[in-house]
């Protein structure tokens, strides 16, 4: 690499140097976060066409932009708020929603007050369930598990989707208490976990699933702006990024 690139690679890494300030809502914190590259925006655009594969690389992606442009470790329920802020600050405040240009920047002004509810354990007869919220680099472990399982399974999509389902289950599990034994899941593998979760009670499924749903509402309700008086929700997608 001659003098003349490896300078002008260095412009480039001190203007990505011009951070800005990331309120994380679960965390309780504030971090500095670099801008998209266009690389990462390119990478997130490229999943458009991969189906349910697609969308969870699409996940991962996003959970390691996070990881890298704040070099934090940070909770899967700050992962709004940090790529929201990002892409205000890398594309813009605009978002076009059923065809009218909004400013997705009243989303960031309700992060500063928002609550999450707390995970209730799943009290069965001979054993507990505690759940908890991961990180993000945990949760990558277990995309990356996802994806192995997808690529296997590539022509059975109702596989594929339980998978996924299951793998869901698995990332919020901390523990089992049966008796006065606990097993903490992050001892163990992710096949470990898989194995121990697809063997639970139905029910027990259910409520831990119930659990998670209550916990994303929240996320549901960020999302949601003022469009010409209508409140209307929007996905953190491909096409949130397409612009």
């Amino acid at each position: 690499m001659d003098d003349t690139t490896k300078n002008f690679l260095k412009t480039l890494e001190e203007l990505n140097g011009n951070k800005f300030d990331v309120y994380c809502p679960y965390s309780k914190k504030t971090v500095k976060a670099n801008p998209l590259t266009f690389k990462q925006q390119k990478d997130l655009i490229s999943t458009l066409t991969d189906g349910t594969l697609g969308v969870i690389q699409f996940q991962k992606i996003i959970d390691n932009i996070i990881l890298e442009n704040t070099g934090e470790e940070l909770s899967v329920l700050d992962r709004v708020a940090a790529i929201v802020k990002i892409r205000c600050e890398s594309i813009g405040k605009e978002l076009t929603i059923d065809g009218v240009k909004v400013d997705i920047t009243s989303v960031l002004d309700k992060i500063a007050n928002i609550k999450f509810p707390k995970f209730s354990p799943i009290k069965h007869t001979q054993f507990t369930v505690n759940l908890y919220v991961p990180t993000l680099k945990e949760e990558i472990k277990i995309i990356n598990s996802i994806l192995d399982d997808l690529k296997k399974d590539s022509k059975d999509l109702g596989k594929s989707i339980v998978n996924v389902y299951t793998h869901e289950i698995v990332k919020f599990v901390d523990s089992i208490l049966v008796g006065e034994d606990l097993l903490d899941f992050k001892t163990l593998s992710i096949k470990e976990r898989i194995n121990i979760v697809e063997r639970l009670p139905l029910s027990t499924n259910k409520e831990i699933i119930k659990e998670i749903e209550n916990v994303r509402k929240v996320e549901t309700e960020l999302l949601t702006v003022d469009v010409n008086g209508e409140e209307k929700s929007f996905d953190i997608d491909v096409s949130f990024f397409d612009s």
